[in-house]
């Protein structure tokens, strides 16, 4: 800018030297020659050139700056005006052109800031002035004016981002005072810049143009200028007309004759308040991006072309888990090398930026971080010769990100590919999204759902109270799942197992839901067949033990609150053993069916009969006295005894039945059965053939009963227990794979007590705890000590009471013992009967899952005898289901018993469990389970329950077994 300004004062040097040329003529063209010179000088320091068209003859003058600036060659220049808007960047031509016609219309100045576009594609900023000369009957006559190249000034601006802008001049002070210092020209620019019109201020002493106190200024300048001869160049402050003071540059420089005599000074003077401004705004900034640099949480560098570190900001040494000051000195490649280099010379040498998104990078120094990921910015900072000065470098580690953006991938392959239905919503349950599965599932497609709400898909099965419960779930704990009808797009309905969960934003409020279900149609199917035949006899239809025992519950309740009476008839038939042995079990299961309906045929509505098992049946009379009860047992026995066919023969049989009445003989059903039973075994020991009423004279078996309590008591304690195991085998390789502890009793007066004799009664008296806490002992134990002897050990499963699960500190009794025997948790696996997993379902399952924490297994004892459903049994921890043996005795005769067992196994497979099948008696029954998929099978084809001792020859051959067919 002081360039500019001392070209310009020069400039107007010639003006005032022309009053003293024209006295002196001789010397007026040296002089002339001199200031001309002088001017070309003043030119090229300040980078600014003047011309001027001859408006006349159509010529174009330029002084050699102009050339410069224009960068041509004065030789090959068609000097015209048409040439010179040639030059003119073609967007800025018409804009030039018609700004200088204007002006010559307007008989007024111009100034112009435009772009030249270079040969070579570059762009340059130039700032024109121009004024044009008329003659006295107001022709144009020629054009004078000033081109000053502001590239670089609009360079610096572009670089600093447009921090600042460039105060465009309103005009500068251009003065000249005589050696007195009195003020003897004064321009447009000086009217503006201080309020004095040209009269009011020429011939008044520089004196009055600075404030009180700079007045001595100006006559040290002066005197300093005429002194010693040179150019001054300072700034001060100036005094405006109405009192306001403002900062000023100034360039005070001699002027000289043709005879280089000292003849007066002159001063350009630039206001530069605005300048001042904005270096104090640019001071402000600089503070601000220093602020930023320091505390900025991005990773920011600053390195030299050829990569050495300049600064480093604390949020990059903190990536790099350095200290700032270690970066001082050190090279990036040197420190960190790899294949970016080659990114990194290509921008130094392009001179262009280079961004880069989830760039892999390993820590040579630090191998434990693994593989991380970074976004980062390459750009060049370029010098005033366009060469790269520094490269600013910036990242940011977005490891997290692409760790998130991967698993987000994995998330969206298993959204599309899995078998189950989801569809997500927003927080108002509009369908954003759903995937193929759903699609299949419900017939809709994606485009016909997203937008609508899920009750589109409502079968109108539910009320308004379970959609009450359904949201109020989601509401208060943030998820729901259960069982739930859904519309299929072709009309029908069919049952999902669903879950629905609300995901949370950052102020706990929700924003989407996401529902998963699956069309359990096939597990209904399976699961009505299952508790079908698990509730019925599958020889003869009728209801079997559990559906009965359940009945049984519901008629008593029913008859305790109306007051009424029920009879409770138990029928056996006499010496059916026999015909099964000698005629064979299809004749015998023949008979028996024809025995049922018989039965069936003697009783009338809201009677109940039901198959016990085996040759027993049960008959419930629904508000009968014991008249009623005689009548329909003498109908039985009638019915019974006649001839039936079976087989091809002949046959009859006769029953022995027992009555048992409610309230009079018991008040609950276990009681009643008993009764019942104690009746049944009279009539038999009566001759048979015949019926008995339940009596005080029975009360012997209760003595017995009694007896055999005590004896249980003091059993534990005598050491009259003993463990027997079963083996389990692998169906497959024929290998042992596990053993099942069955406890045995014996008395020492009347010998072994069947374990479903004492179990009950255990269980009714509480001594359960104590005799299940000896097996559990007993079975560890014995692990121990085959496991020191060297044995290859194995599983053992123990049947648990559920009385036992309801102490509350069973999980912690259960790893205290198998820490103190130092087995595995997988070691001991805990057998539980469906029906005892069903009797309080919540709590089992609470119970359940702490053992199942501490790496205990489980397995569903006797399954498909008694009424779970898949959604409870769902939500136990389960490893393993065992078929009963009443469905595995006659899977090779009857296709129904094949039937239940292959679901049964199909089942456990869809839940991911395993499957042993109990009393496997043949090797026909070993080939069709093998056929069937199942895991494992256990029954006296491989061995009866045996002593631990002869258990040790199976671990000692490693678990092999020879296949016996």
């Amino acid at each position: 800018m002081d360039y500019l300004i001392l070209a310009l004062g020069v400039a107007f040097v010639p003006i005032a030297l022309a009053y003293g040329l024209l006295l002196k003529p001789k010397r007026a063209e040296a002089a002339l020659r001199r200031s001309a010179f002088h001017l070309r000088e003043a030119q090229q320091v300040a980078n600014l050139g003047s011309w001027e068209l001859d408006l006349v003859q159509g010529r174009l003058e330029w002084s050699d700056q102009v050339f410069r600036i224009f960068e041509i060659d004065p030789e090959r220049f068609e000097a015209s005006y048409e040439a010179f808007l040639a030059l003119v960047h073609p967007d800025d031509r018409e804009r030039v052109d018609a700004a200088y016609r204007r002006s010559i219309a307007d008989r007024g100045s111009y100034e112009i800031v435009h772009r030249l576009l270079m040969p070579d594609g570059r762009v340059k900023h130039v700032r024109e002035r121009c004024q044009t000369f008329y003659s006295e009957d107001g022709r144009p006559l020629r054009s004078v004016g000033t081109v000053w190249d502001v590239t670089s000034f609009h360079e610096t601006e572009e670089k600093l981002h447009r921090l600042a802008a460039i105060v465009e001049s309103t005009g500068d002070t251009v003065i000249v005072s005589d050696l007195q210092g009195r003020i003897r020209t004064w321009n447009k620019g000086a009217e503006r810049m201080w309020g004095y019109a040209a009269e009011e201020i020429i011939g008044q002493p520089v004196t009055v143009l600075p404030p009180l106190a700079k007045q001595g200024e100006p006559g040290q300048i002066l005197r300093r200028v005429i002194d010693e001869h040179e150019v001054v160049r300072f700034e001060s402050r100036g005094l405006h007309k109405d009192g306001r003071d403002f900062p000023i540059s100034l360039t005070v420089s001699p002027l000289f004759d043709a005879e280089n005599r000292l003849t007066g000074v002159s001063a350009i003077i630039r206001d530069i308040t605005e300048m001042e401004r904005l270096k104090a705004t640019l001071q402000e900034r600089l503070k601000l991006v220093e602020m930023v640099f320091q505390y900025s949480v991005s990773c920011l560098v600053v390195l030299d072309p050829q990569f050495n570190f300049i600064r480093v900001n604390p949020a990059y040494a903190r990536a790099c888990r350095r200290d700032v000051a270690e970066f001082e000195g050190r090279n990036h490649f040197e420190l960190y090398p790899s294949d970016a280099r080659f990114i990194f010379e290509e921008v130094v040498r392009t001179r262009r930026p280079f961004e880069a998104v989830a760039r892999p990078f390993t820590f040579p120094d630090q191998p434990e971080r693994g593989v991380t990921y970074w976004d980062w910015n390459l750009v060049p900072v370029l010098d005033g010769k366009g060469e790269v000065e520094y490269l600013l470098f910036s990242l940011v580690d977005v490891t997290d990100r692409q760790k998130a953006t991967a698993q987000l991938r994995l998330i969206e392959t298993a959204f599309q590919h899995t078998r189950d239905a989801v569809l997500i919503t927003d927080a108002r349950a509009r369908i954003l999204r759903v995937n193929p599965a759903f699609e299949t599932i419900t017939g809709y497609s994606a485009g016909e759902v997203v937008g609508r709400t899920p009750r589109m898909l409502q079968s109108g099965r539910h009320d308004g109270a379970f959609y009450r419960r359904f949201w109020r779930a989601l509401e208060t704990e943030g998820h729901w799942s259960g069982e739930i009808w859904n519309r299929h797009r072709d009309g029908h309905i069919f049952p999902a197992w669903q879950s629905v969960s609300a995901v949370k934003g950052p102020d706990g409020s929700t924003t989407h839901y996401v529902s998963i279900f699956t069309d359990i149609s096939e597990f209904k199917r399976a699961e009505a067949q299952i508790r079908y035949l698990s509730y019925h006899d599958d020889l003869t239809g009728l209801p079997n033990r559990a559906y009965f025992q359940a009945r049984l519950d519901q008629l008593i309740e029913a008859a305790a609150r109306d007051r009424k009476q029920i009879a409770l008839v138990v029928l056996d038939l006499d010496r059916f053993k026999t015909i099964n042995d000698s005629l064979g079990h299809s004749v015998g299961d023949e008979l028996l069916c024809q025995v049922a309906e018989r039965i069936q045929d003697c009783t009338g509505q809201g009677d109940f009969v039901a198959r016990q098992g085996g040759d027993e049946f049960v008959v419930i009379l629904a508000d009968s006295d014991a008249v009623r009860a005689a009548r329909v047992a003498n109908a039985m026995i009638s019915a019974i005894a006649k001839p039936a066919v079976a087989g091809g023969r002949t046959l009859i049989v006769t029953p022995s039945l027992g009555i048992s009445l409610y309230p009079h003989d018991a008040g609950d059903s276990e009681s009643l059965i008993k009764s019942a039973d104690a009746a049944m075994y009279h009539a038999k020991s009566l001759g048979r053939n015949t019926y008995q009423f339940f009596s005080a004279e029975m009360s012997a078996v209760a003595t017995e009963r009694l007896a055999l309590e005590n004896a249980l008591h003091q059993a534990l304690s005598n050491g009259e227990f003993r463990l027997y195991y079963q083996p389990q085998i692998e169906v497959c390789s024929r290998r042992l794979i596990g053993l099942e502890a069955l406890i045995r009793w014996r008395h020492p007066e009347v010998g072994w007590v069947p374990p479903l004799r004492f179990i009950p009664l255990a269980e009714e008296t509480g001594i359960i705890h104590r005799i299940g806490r000896w097996v559990l002992e007993e079975a560890c134990r014995q692990q121990r000590e085959w496991q020191a002897a060297g044995l290859c050990i194995v599983p053992v499963a123990v049947n648990l009471s559920p009385l036992q699960l309801q102490k509350d500190d069973f999980p912690e009794q259960v790893e205290a013992l198998l820490s103190g025997c130092r087995l595995a948790p997988g070691l001991l696996e805990l057998e539980l009967t469906e029906t005892a997993v069903m009797r309080d379902v919540g709590r089992m399952s609470d119970m359940l899952r702490k053992l199942k924490e501490r790496g205990t297994r489980f397995s569903i004892d006797d399954f498909g005898t008694g009424y779970s459903s898949l959604g409870y049994l769902n939500r136990f921890p389960v490893d393993k289901l065992k078929i009963d043996q009443s469905f595995i005795r006659d899977v090779t005769r009857r296709e129904d018993h094949a039937a239940i067992t292959r679901a049964i196994i199909a089942l456990a497979k869809q839940l991911h469990l395993k499957v042993v099948a109990e009393g496997v008696e043949t090797a026909e029954q070993l080939e069709f389970l093998e056929r069937a998929g199942c895991d494992g099978a256990q029954g006296f084809y491989f061995s009866r329950p045996v002593p631990a001792d002869e258990i040790a020859g199976w671990l000692s051959r490693e678990g092999a077994v020879q296949d016996r067919r």
